[in-house]
């Protein structure tokens, strides 16, 4: 069995629906606001998954080498089943799979730092947002509770209160365990790291439900209040519940914990989870999933301990002889070739620095530079219309040569860009993410003829102590965002 899904299987058992979880579903802590035990999903994982491999519970030991594929690089795992895999430099290119760019309708959005408060913070509030630290937010927040906002400033809290107002919670559970997370990371490290977020969860809801694309009124339970949520509002909320939901995944690559990692003297990384992805998985994956299957995935862009996840939309190959390759300090233009021309017998690489890490099977090399478009997360912006032209991406290249054996296949590489992508993973086709009381929401709620459900409110308070809102009440702010008119008013 592949070492990613028999991860994902028995993280599946171990954590009772491997919840991707700030605040874990089944901990064994009494489940209330002030008990629930904050974890880090990413930490979990990479936790676990060195378990599997200090107890070799699969019988299988990683390729320290990491220039030819190991057992977490295939990338079959990363592409769609449905799709033949093209592991040929020549047949990639002769399909037409050197340059692909995705044509749907994402968004982008802010990642919700930690620093800020994650989906807790003011951020259209400018006194809040005039406290100098995590600290003078969080005692901000404290001395000016969200009832204090109402009725005439209530479009400047944060989404976790508007949330907590619509759904009639009056001890704001959610808002609290926001900033309860700061203060368990502050105790435990003395500081608020500034890339600490839900760039994971914002990461995939970019790519999996619509762009919210004008702000909603809804009235609060009780009637009382009138609650504007804007498009950056609704974004939050959807990115909190891909950041706390369970839903199908698969991770290819490694996971680099070292903050500074250790660099051999040709300029490698020395630890072979700091070789992160093989360029020749990253290579495929781009290829088989974004040229062929014309669906995204996402990279961890840091080959550090730090998280930076960022979905792929597009990408454009230029091959190059290795030989010519320039590696100085100030490279020259490179001379790019069809692939036929760029590929050379590996024994004719005499300026090959990497050589004692390569391959026995490799008998062909190519150099490759690859251009990376990738959705970049922004600051937000609370107007009342959203578009496409408030989308924020970038082009990020990556360099690197590809092992092909005697047929031409990709069987591996090497980096010679030091910044690269730590791990790739990806969702299952048509997957949503799920709250863990999702099934206790009977019935439907139409926001423009009624208000929030009664029956709703009991799971929704549950799910909020689990940091998360349930999936119905999500789907139904963005369906209700790129509808004409309001939501329901009783009065």
């Amino acid at each position: 069995m592949n070492l990613v899904k028999y991860f994902l299987i028995f993280s599946l058992l171990y954590y009772f629906n491997a919840s991707a979880s700030l605040f874990p579903i089944n901990s064994g802590i009494e489940n209330s606001e002030n008990n629930v035990l904050i974890n880090d999903y990413w930490y979990q994982k990479a936790r676990l998954f060195n378990d599997l491999m200090d107890k070799k519970l699969l019988f299988l030991k990683p390729n320290t080498n990491k220039t030819a594929f190991d057992i977490y690089d295939n990338a079959r795992d990363i592409v769609d089943s449905q799709i033949k895999l093209s592991t040929s430099v020549t047949e990639i290119h002769e399909l037409g799979l050197s340059s692909s760019h995705l044509d749907f309708e994402y968004w982008t959005g802010y990642f919700w730092s930690l620093q800020v408060g994650l989906v807790g913070g003011r951020l259209a509030d400018m006194k809040f947002l005039k406290q100098s630290d995590w600290k003078g937010k969080m005692n901000y927040v404290k001395t000016n509770p969200a009832q204090t906002y109402v009725p005439k400033k209530i479009h400047l809290l944060s989404p976790s209160e508007k949330y907590e107002l619509l759904i009639g919670d009056t001890e704001n559970i959610l808002t609290s365990l926001m900033w309860k997370k700061g203060q368990q990371t502050m105790d435990e490290f003395g500081q608020i790291f500034s890339w600490i977020g839900l760039c994971d969860g914002m990461a995939v809801a970019t790519i999996n439900l619509p762009m919210p694309k004008k702000s909603i009124t809804l009235w609060s339970i009780d009637k009382k209040n009138k609650i504007k949520f804007y498009p950056e509002d609704i974004k939050a909320l959807g990115t909190l519940l891909w950041k706390q939901g369970n839903f199908p995944l698969t991770i290819v690559g490694d996971r680099c914990n070292d903050s500074t990692p250790r660099v051999n003297p040709n300029g490698r990384y020395s630890q072979p989870e700091c070789f992160d992805t093989n360029p020749g998985t990253f290579h495929l994956a781009l290829a088989n999933q974004i040229g062929k299957a014309k669906r995204s995935f996402i990279m961890d862009s840091v080959a550090s301990w730090e998280i930076w996840n960022y979905p792929i939309v597009g990408y454009d190959f230029k091959y190059l002889n290795p030989q010519n390759l320039d590696q100085s300090a100030t490279p020259t233009t490179p001379t790019y070739l069809p692939p036929s021309e760029a590929i050379i017998p590996i024994g004719e690489y005499t300026n090959d620095k990497y050589s004692q890490f390569r391959s026995p099977l490799a008998a062909f090399v190519v150099g490759v530079e690859a251009q990376v478009n990738i959705l970049k997360d922004r600051y937000p912006q609370f107007l009342d219309k959203d578009g496409p032209e408030h989308n924020v991406s970038s082009v990020e290249t990556f360099k690197y040569d590809l092992e092909l054996d005697q047929k031409g296949n990709i069987i591996g590489g090497e980096w010679y860009t030091h910044e690269h992508p730590d791990f790739l993973w990806i969702t299952n086709k048509g997957a949503m993410a799920k709250g863990p009381f999702d099934n206790e929401l009977q019935g439907n709620w139409d926001p423009k003829k009624e208000l929030f459900p009664e029956a709703w409110v009991e799971p929704a308070l549950r799910s909020s102590r689990f940091g998360i809102i349930p999936s119905q009440i999500v789907i139904k702010l963005f369906e209700l965002s790129n509808q004409e008119g309001e939501g329901f008013n009783p009065n």
